[in-house]
């Protein structure tokens, strides 16, 4: 068995390299938690790269599938000898947050059905399981006893966070060589179309999916009966700068390189913002 200072700085260290934003969330929740939420989000980490890591469809429901008997393996008592796995049976009450992961891999696994059209209520649905699942999980792990109301809220959170992840990766999607098709606007044989048509291309996309973050965030910004929420509220404050850069920069190309650049630069002191806002 890995020694639990070890699991838990992998943990740590995966998730401040490949998720920052809620690296940063997890300092501003109790010290006892933290190692936790890391193993969770390093847990995302792993099942959200599935896509990109894969060079079909089948080896990546076959990576999926992996993770659920890994998570069965937990609740078994027989977890299997892999960092991340190690992280998430230290978790006190994994059994409650269990369902929440298994809504996250299936979620992840409709990454690998996008070369089909959907409608913007899909992609709704697919923001709920991979961001609102996710954050609800991470409240709960910091308050078991959570109510509806709060999870909710955080819920609705992750959802905003989701859809904005959606809108902020199109300019990678349109450089792969895979089909990514959502509402009717697909991404493929777009590369090399000028600023304008990529906008008008997209447009079907574009405009419910920010008009869906604006809705989400809104009810996202209500005040937590439980005030230990805060921490997974906190990222509300990030959203709405990305969305706002992301409104400014028009959705062109250019303006998602742009926007994606000088999110870079000013993440380091994004903390400061929302203790501003949400304090």
């Amino acid at each position: 068995m890995q020694n639990l200072t070890d699991i838990t700085e992998y943990c740590r260290a995966m998730t401040r390299e490949d998720d920052p934003e809620r690296y940063y969330v997890s300092l501003f929740a109790p010290a006892s938690a933290q190692p936790h939420l890391w193993a969770l989000f390093a847990f995302n980490q792993e099942v959200a790269k599935t896509r990109e890591s894969v060079s079909e469809p089948m080896i990546g429901e076959i990576r999926l599938q992996w993770w659920r008997e890994a998570l069965e393996g937990i609740t078994a008592g027989t977890p299997r000898e892999h960092l991340v796995v190690l992280g998430l049976n230290a978790i006190p009450n994994f059994s409650t947050i269990r369902p929440l992961l298994d809504t996250v891999i299936d979620g992840r696994a409709r990454d690998l059905e996008m070369e089909v059209e959907t409608g913007i209520s899909t992609l709704e649905g697919y923001a709920d399981m991979v961001g609102g699942a996710l954050h609800e999980a991470a409240a709960r792990i910091i308050v078991n006893d959570l109510n509806e109301t709060d999870a909710e809220l955080v819920r609705a959170s992750g959802r905003a966070w989701a859809m904005l992840g959606v809108l902020r990766a199109l300019p990678y999607q349109i450089a792969d060589t895979k089909a990514f098709s959502v509402t009717g606007a697909t991404t493929q044989g777009l590369t090399g179309r000028s600023a304008q048509e990529l906008e008008e291309q997209l447009e079907p996309l574009l405009t419910p999916a920010k008009t869906y973050v604006d809705r989400e965030i809104m009810y996202a910004s209500g005040k937590p009966t439980d005030k230990s929420v805060r921490p997974m509220l906190a990222i509300n404050a990030l959203t709405r700068r990305h969305l706002k850069a992301l409104k400014r920069a028009g959705g062109s190309r250019l303006g998602w390189r742009t926007m994606k650049m000088a999110t870079c630069a000013n993440l380091s002191r994004w903390p400061h913002i929302i203790f501003s806002r949400n304090t």
